[in-house]
């Protein structure tokens, strides 16, 4: 799965599948921040992180799964450099 393309199924999809896809856009977004700082690349790896984490996190909710503080912290980390 190219992490640079939100999953068609978001949070519903297997939750195997979403952290697959959470590893695989950060190993991206490493990747890209090997190049120039601000790219399009870059925040468009960022971008697929945050959708993937946001996934991720909900359908772990959906599922009654404890949602590790680690986890948690990396999406609120992510919603806010991405935001600002």
């Amino acid at each position: 799965m190219n992490p640079h393309v939100p999953s068609p199924q978001g949070p519903t999809a297997p939750l195997e599948v979403l952290g697959r896809r959470v590893r695989d856009a950060r190993i991206a977004v490493g990747e890209q921040r090997q190049g120039p700082a601000g790219s399009v690349e870059v925040l468009k790896a960022r971008e697929s992180l945050l959708d993937a984490l946001d996934d991720y996190i909900t359908a772990l909710e959906a599922h009654r799964v404890p949602v590790p503080y680690l986890l948690r912290d990396e999406l609120r980390l992510h919603r806010q450099l991405f935001h600002h």
